[in-house]
């Protein structure tokens, strides 16, 4: 499942060819922490859906 954060502007990974932004890898690190510290599990509040779907 892969979901954006509300208000959250975090730098692009990879993709493909396309480089990824600084401290990309580090802001996914850092929310896999705060993911694993609530015990694996999030609280999904549907907002809206934005442009790209």
């Amino acid at each position: 499942m892969s979901v954006e954060l509300c208000g959250i502007d975090a730098p692009e990974l990879e993709q493909g060819k396309a480089p990824g932004q600084a401290l990309a890898n580090e802001a996914k690190q850092k929310l896999l922490k705060l993911v694993a510290a609530a015990d694996n599990q999030l609280i999904i509040i549907p907002v809206e859906k934005d442009n790209q779907g």
